[in-house]
């Protein structure tokens, strides 16, 4: 169980991060017109740059066009597939924790824990 939905969610997090675009080196407005006016009008310049900048930061493609109040909706997705993972990881300690608790999963018998209480069995060492 705890394997089908590790791997869910790194399939998840894997289709995200090849279709993110990055915003590249845009201006205050969200468009490259500063750029192109640092650069002399030279276009190819430009998209050189914003080409580069997207290549050193790890992506493949950027936004044509971004602005200040750009939609949130790429921030959401990353936000929400790095909340799953917490979720499961919450879910799988919580269960560890739950199955030790009953006797279903223990510390192998043997082993010295304390020096003063040998015998006793901490519920946390799942954690």
């Amino acid at each position: 169980m705890v394997y089908k939905i590790l791997s869910l969610t790194w399939k998840t997090w894997s289709t995200c991060l090849a279709t993110l675009q990055f915003h590249g080196s845009k201006g205050a407005t969200g468009t490259q017109a500063s750029f192109l006016q640092l650069c002399n009008g030279d276009e190819d310049k430009v998209k050189y740059i914003d080409r580069r900048v997207a290549e050193k930061m790890g992506f493949e493609r950027t936004l044509l066009v971004t602005g200040q109040t750009y939609p949130r909706k790429y921030d959401s997705r990353v936000l929400g597939i790095l909340s799953g993972v917490a979720q499961s990881a919450h879910k799988f300690s919580n269960d560890i924790r739950l199955l030790q608790s009953v006797g279903e999963m223990e510390e192998p018998f043997g082993k010295v824990r304390s020096v003063r209480r040998p015998w006793h069995i901490s519920a946390t060492h799942a954690e």
